[in-house]
């Protein structure tokens, strides 16, 4: 079984985190300005990513 890593995602990630936000109908504000955190799941490859950020609407 290959080994699964986590880790905070790189400026050489955000094409990736982007295209997955997109694909899956959710926003990409904060991506690459720094206002939410992104972490990737890879197993060699990115395989998943996770985010926090916030909503500034309220």
């Amino acid at each position: 079984m290959p080994d699964v890593t986590r880790r905070r995602a790189t400026s050489a990630d955000l094409d990736y985190v982007e295209s997955l936000l997109s694909a899956n109908g959710l926003p990409t504000d904060g991506v690459r300005d720094g206002t939410a955190a992104f972490y990737v799941v890879a197993d060699g490859e990115p395989v998943g990513v996770g985010g926090l950020g916030r909503r500034l609407d309220r």
